[in-house]
């Protein structure tokens, strides 16, 4: 058997036994720890389909709930400004001891468009997703923005 091993994001490798997979684009992203660090991911962003046939990057969904909700997977959008949008878990605000609040994010969150909330947990903020819900990188100017915001929300805590 001869092909090329690619690792997917959620760490299964797949083999490509024909030899024509192209490496598909890559997607960044960031993610805020409960701790206040700023992290940039970098996914394949390959389109497949999910379960309904409609158009699903498997593994940028995978590695954002692997950042956002490990324990349960469940993970919701929140609309911020320069269309980016922030991925929280669903049960931070029920389940406080396993999701620790996340004060950063909250301010950063409140910065780039949100009610003020308290959010909990590991927080992931995407770039902009198209029509057919493909989600792009944060482009150089929003990971500026991202990062400089965050950097006042760091002193700010």
């Amino acid at each position: 058997m001869t092909g090329e091993r690619v690792r997917a994001a959620n760490g299964r490798c797949r083999v490509d036994l024909e030899g024509t997979s192209s490496p598909g684009p890559m997607v960044t992203y960031v993610v805020i720890t409960p701790g206040g660090a700023l992290l940039v991911r970098e996914v394949p962003g390959d389109v497949g389909v999910d379960d309904w046939g409609a158009p699903y990057q498997h593994d940028l969904w995978a590695a954002v709930r692997g950042d956002v909700d490990p324990c349960r997977g469940e993970v919701n959008g929140v609309a911020l400004v320069w269309d980016m949008r922030a991925k929280v878990a669903d049960a931070a605000h029920r389940l406080p001891r396993v999701y620790r609040p996340n004060p950063v994010a909250s301010m950063m969150l409140m910065t780039l468009g949100c009610p003020p909330r308290s959010w909990g947990g590991t927080i992931a903020i995407v770039g902009r997703e198209d029509d057919e819900g493909i989600t792009t990188s944060l482009t150089a100017e929003q990971l500026d923005l991202v990062a400089k915001v965050h950097r006042v929300a760091r002193s700010a805590v």
